[in-house]
């Protein structure tokens, strides 16, 4: 996209954005904090190296320590010229592998170029573009969406044509490239840049890159001071091209002499060929910049910091250097430092300001420095609540100002020499601030400590025996004294109960009191508890109450838990008070013996199946699994039960039976030829899994059926599909059944039926056409018998050779849509047509032609069934033969006769249909 004078930026307002946020709109991007800050890793594989989220260790890899890359035989420095640190995206690893990183941010006017530096190490197996290893940048939004069309993706793979690839070794790299994209299209909106980089996709060779980014405004730079005879106007880098206007430069920066203030210069930027040749424009105005310096103090007081405010001004541009002179030797870079002088006196202060394209003012101003009061005060440490008295010793002629902070958050004091009463002990610290005529002030800070009152303790309130002595010890002071005229640490008889107060005295003096009360205790009342009577194996405890301390006989422990053995006992418990007062109290204790129960035998049933557990050896029973004993139930897994048995005594017994759910039986069955034509013989045998089957029984779906647990045969003779029913029966008693609808096909075969039509032919008329009558066929093969082709026709029609003569036979192929077939055979006859002639005249004169007299005959007849007569005019017969092939020669007996006619008589039968027949005619002799 261009963008032409989209924003027609005066020099002030480019300094501005571009001084404040170069460098600030994506933090991390050049991986400057040596970490993945801001950077969203993936890996993955050449088809999609974005797969698995997350960074890995030796496939993202942070180079903060320059290097040189080993497959560049020294030519190419891991880190960018001009940068600290970069990424290196891959590694030397093979096996089609792929990394990501994708760096998101908001665009806005500081970042709306994003420049990165570039150079890949990528093998050339010689591969299409797309098996090639390769590095790849593409802009996406938030939603992980490619945007921005070609300009929005940058690619380089091995071996690409007009890349400048450097070879070392058999490994192709390119040197540092640094690469502009304009932003500007996606104001405000959140984007994501994204670097990848692959493996060749045939796993065989690597391919890896090292970047290292930044941002800034895309915006032109205009370096023009104010008196300046020339100004320099440099566009962002990053593109491949650059176009001035006016001027038609092509450099990235320009320099205009005798410049007209005001005129707009103009440069129109093209992005790399692998990156879609975009272009943008940037139109800056020129203006010069003016620099004036300026700045404020305030009071100046030796060993006081003296504040320096910068008000310095500028236009056209962004201060960017402040050059302090203090005068006293002291120098400073800070736009607005604090100084300390170390003694009174005058003192020039000088400040030069420069901008960020190096232009500059000076001012210089003079600073008087004055002393300092000398602050001084005593005070002493109190107890809480007592009056603390200050001594301001200062010597300083007045007039002063003073200033008390006595530590406490409590108000100032302005009097000279004030007294302060502190609520809360603790350590304070006191400032005395004093201000002398020339506005310096000084200070001085002491410590204070308020000591608490002490924490005197009379100790714990008492409980005694009537009679008996106790002694009273206060803590927490140094000294103490009691009332009712009792002496610290001294024994004495109280007659009474009553409150005792003492007052102790701690070293610093502070005095504090304290009470504690004493009563007399009556005399204690111990219960040894209520009688027990428990069962075998119980544990018992007895507890005494009504004392503090509890002994018992028969070797019983207070509170203690044991096993007696059954039988009956009373035991004697010995209570003592806190004050050694004693009472004593009996407990009867009676243990009954534990019954036996039994739960009956452990049981092995089919799933479903219903059964009962009863319990045995007490007088009531109770069964886990809300079993209730002998009520039947109908248990859904193997499964442990166990009874509790009760007694008459309340004691119980407990024992266990397993009611095992025989495992399940699978079954199936499985057929290797499940479809056919009638009859189909089939196989089918038994899959079943699970617990092995004592009986199985097959249903074959045609009402018949077979018992055999392995594999069975059976023939299906009529067509239709039939449902199989195997039923496995364990030797438990445990019935399956599995059941398959239309699991076995048979297929009716077709009635292959024709007429051939006719049905004799002859040579005359050798064709005849078959007539197709089959029933349920789809298809059909017909062999004619005379060697010819098949035909699939349904009728065809046939002409047959006839030569020789012969009968054939028609063999009719019928096949239905599932393969079944039917055949029919037909003889189809045919005759030899009756052909023959007779000559009326031949010319017995012993010359080569026409010597004898006999019929011709081509076909149609017997020539084993064949007679000739040669009658004279008298009807006598004169010639008579029954071979068609031997002629009359016009003899007889040995003698040519005379020319004339004679009358010839042929008998023979014809072979269609064995006719018979006879022909008459006359034959002329000639000489």
């Amino acid at each position: 996209m261009t963008y032409y004078y989209k924003q027609l930026l005066s020099a002030v307002l480019f300094v501005l954005f571009y001084q404040f946020s170069f460098g600030q709109g994506c933090p991390n991007a050049n991986f400057s904090q040596n970490n993945f800050t801001g950077w969203s890793g993936f890996t993955g594989n050449y088809n999609n190296p974005g797969q698995t989220p997350g960074i890995v260790n030796g496939r993202h890899t942070i180079i903060n320590t320059q290097g040189v890359d080993p497959y560049s035989c020294g030519g190419l420095n891991m880190i960018p010229p001009g940068a600290t640190s970069s990424c290196r995206l891959g590694n030397n690893g093979t096996g089609a592998q792929g990394e990501q990183l994708r760096y998101q941010m908001t665009v806005d006017a500081t970042n709306a170029l994003f420049v990165y530096k570039y150079a890949v190490v990528l093998e050339d197996p010689g591969h299409t573009p797309a098996e090639q290893p390769e590095f790849r940048m593409r802009i996406l939004n938030q939603a992980g969406g490619q945007i921005g069309g070609s300009c929005g993706i940058y690619t380089v793979y091995g071996g690409q044509p007009g890349q400048n690839f450097q070879t070392c070794g058999g490994v192709t790299w390119l040197p540092w490239t640094i690469v502009g994209v304009d932003l500007t299209a996606y104001m405000g909106q959140t984007i994501q840049v994204e670097f990848s980089t692959k493996d060749c996709s045939q796993s065989g060779h690597f391919g890896y890159a090292y970047i290292s980014a930044e941002c800034m405004p895309l915006i032109l730079d205009v370096a023009y001071c104010e008196g300046s005879n020339s100004v320099t106007i440099s566009a962002p880098p990053g593109f491949q091209s650059y176009a001035w206007a006016p001027g038609g430069q092509n450099t990235q920066s320009i320099s205009v002499n005798n410049p007209v203030i005001g005129s707009t210069y103009t440069c129109t930027m093209t992005t790399f060929s692998n990156q879609g040749n975009c272009t943008v424009s940037l139109g800056a105005q020129v203006f010069p910049t003016t620099v004036t310096a300026g700045f404020d103090f305030g009071t100046a007081c030796a060993n006081s910091p003296l504040q320096f405010t910068d008000t310095s001004t500028i236009l056209n541009g962004t201060i960017s250097g402040w050059d302090w002179d203090f005068g006293d030797g002291q120098t400073s870079t800070l736009q607005s430092p604090a100084h300390t002088y170390a003694a009174a006196g005058s003192y020039n202060v000088q400040l030069i300001i420069s901008s960020d394209e190096g232009c500059t003012d000076t001012i210089e101003q003079t600073v008087n420095v004055d002393v300092l009061p000398d602050v001084q005060f005593a005070l002493t440490n109190e107890c809480i609540n007592e009056v603390v008295s200050f001594d301001n010793q200062t010597p300083d002629a007045p007039p002063l100002i003073f200033t008390w902070d006595f530590g406490d958050g409590s108000a100032f004091s302005a009097v000279e020499d004030p007294t302060h009463t502190y609520t809360a002990a603790g350590a304070y610290t006191v400032e005395l601030v004093v201000e002398n005529s020339n506005g310096c002030k000084d200070s001085l800070s002491q410590p204070i400590t308020i000591y608490a009152l002490p924490i005197i303790d009379a100790g714990p309130d008492v409980q005694i025996c009537p009679g008996t002595s106790v002694t009273l010890n206060g803590a927490g002071g140094s000294s103490y004294t009691w009332d009712n005229s009792v002496t610290n640490g001294v024994a004495f008889n109280p007659a009474a109960a009553a409150t005792y107060t003492v007052t102790g005295t701690d070293a610093n003096g502070c005095v504090n009191t304290d009470q504690m009360q004493l009563t007399l205790f009556d005399p204690p009342v111990v219960n040894a508890g209520p009688d027990v009577e428990v069962c075998t194996g119980t544990s018992v405890i007895f507890s005494g109450s009504g004392a503090a301390n509890y002994t018992w006989d028969g070797g019983v422990i207070d509170a203690q838990s044991f096993v007696p053995a059954v039988g009956s006992y009373t035991f004697t418990v010995t209570g003592t008070d806190a004050n050694g007062c004693v009472d004593t109290d009996d407990a009867d204790l009676v243990v009954n013996s534990n019954p036996i129960v039994n739960a009956g035998p452990d049981q092995l049933i089919c799933p479903g199946a219903i059964t009962s557990l009863s319990g045995s050896g007490a007088a009531t029973y109770q069964w886990d699994n809300n079993v209730v004993n002998n009520q039947t139930f109908s248990p859904a897994n193997t499964t442990l039960y166990t009874v509790v048995g009760t007694s008459a005594e309340g004691c119980t017994g407990t024992d266990q039976v397993q009611i095992a759910i025989e495992p399940p039986t699978n079954p199936s069955f499985n057929a290797p030829v499940r479809e056919g034509c009638e009859p189909l013989d089939v196989s089918l045998t038994n899959t079943s899994t699970g617990t092995v089957g004592a009986s199985c029984y097959w249903e074959f779906g045609d009402g018949t059926n077979a018992v055999n647990c392995g594999t069975v045969f059976h023939q299906y003779p009529n067509p239709g599909c039939y449902d199989v029913t195997l039923t496995v029966t364990t030797a438990l008693g445990c019935v399956w059944t599995a059941s398959v609808a239309d699991y076995i096909c048979v297929f009716p075969n077709p009635v292959a039926a024709f007429t051939p039509t006719p049905g004799i032919i002859d040579e005359l008329n050798p064709t005849s056409v078959m007539s197709n009558s089959s029933i349920g066929a789809s298809t059909y093969s017909w062999n004619f018998g005379d060697g010819s082709s098949q035909s699939n026709e349904e009728d065809p029609e046939h002409t047959y050779p006839t030569d020789p003569i012969s009968n054939y036979l028609i063999h009719l192929t019928a096949i239905t849509d599932h393969g079944c077939i039917d055949t029919v055979t037909h003889v189809i006859v045919m005759n030899p047509v009756l052909i023959y002639y007779v000559p009326n005249t031949f010319t017995p004169d012993d010359d080569e032609f026409n010597q004898t007299f006999q019929p011709v005959f081509t076909s149609g007849f017997d020539p084993y069934d064949f007679n000739m007569l040669i009658y004279n005019r008298w009807g006598e017969v004169i010639f008579e033969t029954n071979d068609a092939a031997i002629g009359w020669d016009g003899t007889y007996h040995g003698t040519i006769v005379k020319e004339g006619s004679y009358t010839w008589k042929i008998e023979f039968k014809t072979t269609a249909n064995d006719e018979r027949k006879f022909v008459l005619g006359l034959v002329n002799v000639l000489r």
